[in-house]
């Protein structure tokens, strides 16, 4: 009785809720269903059952959607893009496309309606209403390209409706026929992939009538080639076309053919510019650019470069800001001559110098660039580098060619460095002294008259010194070890010669003077090594052991004078002392040590060598600072180093050598260790002598010889910068 009772009040309750509110449910209505794309198709005034109705967007075409036309899907609920009409002749999409759409009503070919552009938005309801069907008709009209006349083949140019289905294809004359068009206005389009597109903007279709719309004028014109960046170039160069009509706006294909052979990479930037690398089979010829199907062909001939040969000499040497203008040949496959053939250039060492796109080379730093000319995959380096050296002043020739054969010995001394050497009289068959210097202040050189000093039947040991107040020469004589004095300016003999050592025949010489002490050492006729000071001490230095030795030289380290000789094929060095004389030692280092040189100064020596060991031919340096040799230190780069001549000055050591291409120089600190690469004084093939090398003021001089017919030789000479 209670049951029954409650629920006759919420029945009573829920009635008087609805007559307040109107609304049947207390809590809120449901979510309405989105509205559909809908509408009534019609045949003769009467609703149309079974016809179809199709939705496409009004940008698409027959080329990217396939027909019937498919759409992308936003969601997992399938995208509806075809229906058919009910008994009513009613429609919906029930999950139609978002987007502009065409609808079409397909009942058979003869019976068609169409709705151009119904919006279909999100969460709103479309009812595009009443579509009657009607009869088609059809759009005739031909295809032409009035900008290029050579062109008489259209067959297969597309002319369509977008948005729609209808599409047609063109005759070889351009002739086209779209049937069964529903009737309307529509936009036509023209479109061929090489011949580029055309429209016109309204056609109007009647039932059962042919729209006659004439023309079509396609938007291709002909290609024109104005001109090439460049009239040459190898294989794999890219070359930049300019001209007109390159189709890059209609997106026309575009190809390039180098004589006949297609570039394989084209880059149309423009219109206008078109640039192409020339393929690896091509030969010289036209450039032909081919827009669509139209040709054009280049005003000149392009010659294709199959070898590069480099005109300009190396090696070569210039002084810091000099230039130097590279200069190239070009061949292409017939081995014909390129004029112009414009490579790029370019430096190993930038830092040594750069190249502009002449070939115009400045020197910018001290060091060594090997030039390349490049022209697409061919290229070509020099022979041999270009050296940038502090070299102060030109090169200077001390002797006529081929006439010095002993020497050159270098003492410098009072800012002036003086050079000699022996020379040879071929109608007196004797030889003699002859002499130049560098005078000190920048005074030029001055020509040095040694006549005085006598003739000799064969070249003599000699050596060269500054006693701290003039030169001084050390000779062999048949009388024996002689010194005489020259001048500290001008190099001429001064006093009376003095025989130091009578009676004694010497197969080398050196002389070297320290803590106001001559020392004069030689290798004499039995191949000892003996040496005397000019406070009155004689030692003998090495023992006859039957041992050849040469390569004699002597240096003060501020304190004591060090000898070194080679031996066998070993270096060997001691300290002189007038009494209780040290055996001489090896400098370490082992291997084949050829022709070591000493250089002094205060508190420390080096010793510089060949190393012939292991078929080698390098250079290396060893120090002592009064004690023993240390480890040496690798002085030069791979190659073939020979004859070494060392020097001290105010901040280290300079080393100068040569090679079978030239003669180089080397800056080491006071620790042996390399400051700077090297660089060189002379370069060129030829076969050259023992250098020499002296301080000079802030810098230095070196000189060598240059080895002519008959033993003879050419002696040069060359001032540095520090």
């Amino acid at each position: 009785m209670r049951d029954r009772r409650a629920q006759r009040h919420l029945l009573i309750s829920l009635l008087l809720l609805v007559g307040l509110t109107g609304c049947p449910w207390p809590w809120g209505a449901p979510p309405q269903t989105p509205a559909p794309l809908k509408g009534q198709v019609f045949l003769d005034g009467h609703p149309a059952s079974g016809v179809t109705v199709r939705a496409t967007f009004t940008n698409a075409t027959p080329f990217t959607n396939a027909t019937p036309f498919s759409v992308s899907e936003v969601s997992n609920t399938p995208v509806t893009t075809q229906v058919t009409t009910d008994d009513q002749g009613r429609f919906a999409f029930e999950n139609p496309p978002e987007g502009d759409l065409n609808l079409e009503a397909v009942k058979d070919d003869r019976r068609k309606a169409i709705l151009m552009g119904v919006a279909v938005r999100p969460n709103a309801q479309t009812d595009v209403g009443r579509l009657d069907l009607r009869p088609t008709g059809h759009i005739v009209g031909k295809v032409t390209a009035p900008e290029a006349p050579q062109v008489t083949e259209f067959t297969g140019t597309d002319v369509y409706i977008p948005g729609t289905s209808y599409v047609a294809k063109t005759d070889q004359q351009g002739n086209f026929r779209l049937t069964n068009v529903a009737a309307g206005s529509f936009r036509l389009l023209a479109e061929n992939r090489y011949l580029g597109r055309g429209e016109i903007p309204s056609v109007q279709v009647e039932p059962d009538h042919e729209a006659q719309v004439g023309q079509i004028s396609l938007s291709l014109k002909v290609p024109s080639i104005e001109r090439l960046d460049q009239s040459a170039g190898a294989p794999g160069s890219w070359v930049r076309i300019e001209g007109a009509n390159f189709g890059a706006s209609e997106g026309i294909p575009v190809e390039v053919k180098f004589n006949g052979i297609d570039a394989v990479e084209v880059l149309r930037e423009s219109n206008t510019v078109i640039r192409a690398k020339v393929p690896q089979l091509a030969t010289s010829g036209p450039v032909q650019v081919k827009v669509g199907l139209v040709p054009s062909v280049s005003p000149v001939t392009f010659r294709v470069i199959k070898r590069l040969e480099m005109e300009t000499a190396t090696p070569v040497i210039l002084a810091l800001g000099e230039t130097l203008l590279f200069k190239v040949k070009a061949f292409d496959a017939s081995e014909a001559l390129v004029s112009d053939p414009g490579v790029a250039w370019s430096s190993s060492a930038s830092g040594v110098g750069n190249l502009n796109g002449g070939g115009l080379f400045s020197a910018a730093g001290y060091g060594q660039a090997l030039v390349t000319a490049t022209s697409g995959d061919v290229t070509i380096q020099t022979a041999g580098p270009v050296y940038v050296s502090p070299l102060d002043g030109g090169l200077r020739s001390l002797t006529s060619a081929s006439e010095a054969n002993v020497g050159p010995r270098l003492a410098s001394g009072n800012g002036a460095v003086l050079v000699v050497w022996t020379t040879y009289n071929a109608q007196t068959a004797s030889h003699h002294f002859a002499a130049q210097i560098l005078k000190s202040g920048n005074a030029g050189w001055g020509v040095v008259d040694l006549s005085s000093l006598g003739t000799f039947g064969s070249p003599p040991p000699m050596a060269l010194a500054w006693t701290g107040q003039n030169f001084e020469l050390a000779f062999a004589t048949p009388a024996g070890l002689v010194v005489r004095g020259l001048d500290a300016n001008s190099g001429v003999p001064i006093g009376a010669a003095q025989t130091v050592v009578p009676g004694v025949s010497a197969l080398e010489l050196s002389l070297q003077y320290g803590g106001g002490t001559r020392l004069l050492s030689w290798i004499d006729a039995t191949q000892r090594v003996r040496a005397t000071s000019s406070s009155g001490s004689s030692n003998l230095l090495s023992a006859n052991t039957g041992t050849p030795r040469q390569s004699l030289s002597v240096a003060f380290d501020g304190s004591a004078f060090r000898i070194a000789w080679q031996e066998g094929e070993t270096a060997m060095a001691t300290r002189w002392q007038s009494t209780n004389q040290p055996d001489a030692s090896a400098i370490s280092g082992g291997g084949n040590q050829v022709g070591p040189v000493l250089a002094g100064k205060a508190g420390v020596v080096l010793a510089v060598w060949q190393d012939a060991s292991g078929g080698e031919a390098d250079l290396k340096v060893s120090r002592s600072t009064g004690g023993a040799w240390e480890a040496p230190v690798l002085l030069s780069r791979p190659g073939v180093q020979s004859q070494p001549a060392v020097t001290a000055s105010s901040n280290g050591f300079w080393v100068a050598w040569h090679e079978p291409d030239g003669v180089f120089m080397r800056k080491l600190g006071d620790q042996g260790t390399p400051l700077a690469e090297p660089f060189a004084l002379m370069v060129g093939g030829a076969a050259y002598r023992q250098p020499a090398i002296a301080p000079s003021g802030t810098g230095g001089l070196v000189t060598w010889g240059v080895e002519g017919s008959e033993a003879l030789f050419s002696l040069f000479a060359q001032r540095f910068l520090p």
